[in-house]
């Protein structure tokens, strides 16, 4: 009785020992997947940071873009304002010239 006593008393031992094993692993497991969980969770607000920075360079872009596209409009408005007032002094400076010359003929 006293040796089925001693072995029950290491079976005991033993069966408490695999617990303690299994619950260590257990919390290892756990930890590990808490660790992997929270460098995933970075990964994501970082990929989510970089996707807004890109969008925002974007919306950037295409502000410049229509901002010059604008000024370049302007800009093609005026010159050809300019322009036309040259013709236009352009044929008054003849008409002037031709009445000069024709003056002069008679």
């Amino acid at each position: 009785m006293a040796h089925e006593d001693g072995i029950r008393a290491q079976l005991g031992d033993l069966t408490n020992l695999v617990q303690d094993s299994h619950t260590m692993l257990e919390q290892k497991d756990d930890a590990q997947h808490k660790e992997k969980q929270t460098r995933r969770l970075d990964t994501e607000a970082q990929i989510i940071e970089l996707k807004n920075m890109i969008l925002k360079m974007h919306e950037d872009m295409e502000a410049d873009r229509a901002r010059y596209e604008g000024d370049k409009r302007d800009k093609r408005e005026v010159l050809e304002t300019i322009i036309s007032d040259l013709h236009r002094q352009n044929a008054e400076q003849r008409e002037l010239l031709q009445s000069l010359s024709d003056s002069k003929r008679s």
